[in-house]
């Protein structure tokens, strides 16, 4: 297991950093005889866990609170982060929805408040993009998440998703809704349940 961090907090942007990374990472697995790589990832790291999922040939990626880029250019909308975006000379990372691989299963989970919506709303819809709103929760959802105890389950449904018997219904299995069959992950939130919407099946 590696834990990889962009300390100058660019968004992977700076010079050398993506390519230090990859080949850090690529080392390590040829070292160790890794044959199979997934990705997790949350805020910066959600974003790239992303990123770096196709370059990496990962199997599955799970994301929280995902930025969709920190370029002011693509989400002019965001005004956090401003001092370590303003930083960042050049943006050098492509768009978003080209970095999406077809080999691999992505889970990626935002708060589905409105200070999240200008980048929760851009990120790709369906296919083997499964993309989930968590109602009523902010940039904090992994940490509420975690203090609920749901990171476990919920990594391994992501995770372990093409392994099981049934495979095609893993995305409702990840769902985060509560009442509808027992396979589903109901996540409290201060005495209540957060219910979160697969954006791949929304329309308009």
């Amino acid at each position: 297991m590696l834990f990889v961090a962009d300390t100058l907090r660019s968004w992977y942007n700076a010079s050398g950093t993506y390519e230090e990374i990859l080949d850090l990472v690529d080392s390590y697995r040829r070292l160790h005889g890794i044959e199979e790589t997934v990705i997790f990832g949350n805020s910066m790291g959600g974003y790239g866990a992303i990123i770096f999922a196709g370059p990496l040939e990962a199997k599955r990626c799970l994301s929280f609170s995902a930025q969709y880029s920190a370029d002011p250019m693509v989400v002019p909308e965001e005004k956090r982060w401003t001092d370590y975006r303003e930083a960042i000379p050049h943006f050098t990372r492509p768009p978003m929805q080209d970095t999406i691989s077809d080999d691999c299963l992505y889970f990626v989970v935002h708060g589905g408040s409105n200070l999240e919506k200008p980048h929760w709303s851009r990120f790709p819809r369906g296919g083997n993009f499964h993309h989930y709103l968590a109602d009523n929760v902010g940039h904090a959802l992994g940490k509420k998440m975690k203090v609920s105890g749901m990171i476990k389950p919920i990594t391994h449904y992501a995770l372990l998703a093409d392994r099981w018997p049934f495979a095609g219904r893993c995305a409702r299995c990840f769902r985060i809704c509560a009442g509808l069959k027992r396979t589903e992950i109901p996540i409290p939130y201060k005495g209540r349940v957060a219910c979160a919407r697969p954006l791949g099946r929304l329309t308009g």
